[in-house]
């Protein structure tokens, strides 16, 4: 097992894909899988990941299919998005969320808490 977290981000927007990158790698040693769309997400699902950072609205499509997945594979994600919580489906209701703005310290917890996650199951 890797000493790194491994996350992936799924944010169509570099500037906030970057500093969501740099907010995990500053906070804990981490490898940061960065894609911009439901497709290219897609393609690295079945990969393993400690925590997944997802906005909601990306360039082509939703990321609830990609929340159902890493939900069936127990890996812990976070909805950081612009949308609106009480918008999401009944079945991804009860998700972690953080609006955007968001603030450094919101996705500097959800990562502590993801890697304690992971040492209590290793």
């Amino acid at each position: 097992m890797s000493d790194h977290l491994r996350v992936l981000i799924v944010e169509d927007e570099p500037l906030i894909s970057m500093t969501l990158g740099d907010i995990v790698e500053e906070t804990l040693p981490a490898d940061v899988v960065i894609k911009s769309c439901v497709r290219e997400a897609r393609d690295v699902i079945d990969e393993p990941f400690d925590l997944a950072l997802l906005d909601i609205d990306v360039t082509n499509g939703k990321t609830y299919e990609i929340a159902r997945a890493l939900g069936r594979n127990n890996v812990p994600y976070v909805f950081v998005t612009g949308s609106l919580k009480e918008h999401l489906p009944a079945d991804l209701a009860d998700a972690l969320f953080i609006g955007k703005p968001f603030k450094d310290d919101e996705i500097v917890a959800a990562v502590r808490a993801a890697d304690a996650r992971r040492k209590f199951a290793s």
